[in-house]
């Protein structure tokens, strides 16, 4: 292969690598979403708790309100050793 022909041949790889990934961008959806977190915490309790409170608390004002979260603590849902498997089943 000659210089000239891999120069082009590489521009031409080159533009089309930049065009396909400012072009390709995921279809987003503008409806809203609602997550639901099941946690395996008291409600309020110190640390995980109430970290787990304020994160469903802040993601709605994140997402300006495109994302809405309902936060569960252990035994409101499922009880405590049952997060894993509600969370598993897709269920939460």
């Amino acid at each position: 292969m000659k210089r000239r022909e891999f120069l082009k041949k590489s521009a031409v790889a080159g533009v089309a690598g930049a065009a396909a990934v400012t072009l390709a961008k995921p279809a987003i959806s503008q409806g809203r979403k609602e997550m639901i977190i099941v946690s395996t915490w008291p409600r309020d309790f110190p640390g995980l708790g109430l970290s787990a409170q304020r994160l469903a608390a802040r993601i709605p004002v994140l997402t300006d309100g495109r994302i809405q979260v309902k936060y569960f603590a252990s035994g409101e849902r499922v009880g405590a050793f049952d997060s894993f498997d509600e969370v598993a089943s897709g269920n939460s």
